[in-house]
This record gives structure tokens, C-alpha cells and sequence, in this order.
């Protein structure tokens, strides 16, 4: 880790910030300490070459954004889904295969970007979420889109251009929310 980012992180915990701005820093892991700032809100961490979340990612439990675009992440762990606080993910542009069913426990979850993945499949407990108004999961692998998506009752936006998809759920095509597919 460069000694700018070290600073930057004690600069925010003396502070107290609540945004941090970590991108473009060529970061191949969350450093350590970035996870005693329990205060941050907004979590910015696009391009740079993550690989892979911590999985006591939780302990920024007061985290709303968290943007994590354009790195080298093939999964999210298990704990991103004690992030209750959590209204954006951005995880576009990675290589993820799976998405973790603990996703479906971000209740507060507004946006959620998933585009430019290699996800073959979106986990029907996404269905859960209730707040979700933007979907983004244009080019990936999908051929099929979870029914369960109907239960997204704030649903406004659900982008899946570049996929495989052949047929839209029934129940989908009559959501009353629905103002962009």
C-alpha cells in the first residue's frame, strides 16, 4: 500500500470523514485499517485491481454508497450482506460469476449495478428486495431473468441489454412500477 492512501485513510478516522475517495490507486486488497473508519458513509474504490472484499466488510456497518466499478473481483463475500445501511452498489465491470444470496438482505438497497459481469444467472432471493428501484445487469451472461423480480415492489428501472435473454417472466411485464425494461 502507498504511503498516500495510508495517510488518507488517518487523515478520514482523525477527521471523521464520512466519504472516502480511494480510486485509481492500483489497490489489490482493502487495506486493514480502512475497516476501523465505522463512520464512513460513502465508500468510493473504482478502478484499482481488488480482488477480492474482506469478508468482515461489515464492519463499515454505516456504509450507504459503495462503489466498487471497474477492479477484479470474481465474488462478493457472504458479509456484504450485513451492510444494512446500504442504498448504492456499484460493482459494474468486474468478473463476477456468482452473486451471493446474502445480497438479498441489503433491505435498504436502492441501486444496485451489476453490468459488465460474467453473472449466468441472478439469485431469485433478489426478489427480497423491496426498495430497489434501479437494476442494472446489462452484459452479462444471463438467459433468464428471476420471476422474483416481481416482488421488487419499488422496482423503476431494470436494464439487461447484452444478454441472452429470450423470454421476459409473465409476472415482470405486469409490474405497475416498471417504467423502463
Amino acid at each position: 500500500m502507498c504511503a498516500s492512501v495510508h495517510d488518507e485513510i488517518l487523515e478520514a478516522q482523525s477527521q471523521g470523514h464520512t466519504n472516502v475517495y480511494l480510486n485509481y490507486r492500483k489497490l489489490s486488497e482493502l487495506p486493514e485499517e480502512l475497516l476501523a473508519l465505522d463512520k464512513i458513509k460513502k465508500l468510493y474504490l473504482k478502478r484499482n485491481v481488488l480482488k477480492k472484499l474482506p469478508a468482515d466488510i461489515w464492519k463499515l456497518g454505516n456504509l450507504v454508497e459503495l462503489y466498487l466499478h471497474s477492479n477484479d473481483l470474481h465474488q462478493l463475500p457472504d458479509g456484504i450482506g450485513k451492510l444494512l445501511l446500504l442504498e448504492k452498489l456499484n460493482v459494474s465491470n468486474n468478473f463476477l460469476k456468482k452473486l451471493t444470496p446474502a445480497i438479498s438482505q441489503l433491505k435498504s438497497l436502492t441501486s444496485l449495478h451489476l453490468a459488465n459481469n460474467q453473472l449466468p444467472f441472478l439469485p431469485k432471493e433478489l426478489g427480497n428486495l423491496t426498495n430497489l428501484r434501479d437494476l442494472n445487469v446489462m452484459n452479462n451472461k444471463l438467459e433468464w431473468l428471476p420471476w422474483q423480480l416481481c416482488n421488487c415492489s419499488s422496482l423503476k428501472i431494470l436494464s439487461f441489454d447484452g444478454n441472452a435473454v429470450q423470454k421476459i417472466p409473465r409476472q415482470l411485464m405486469r409490474h405497475e412500477g416498471l417504467n423502463e425494461l
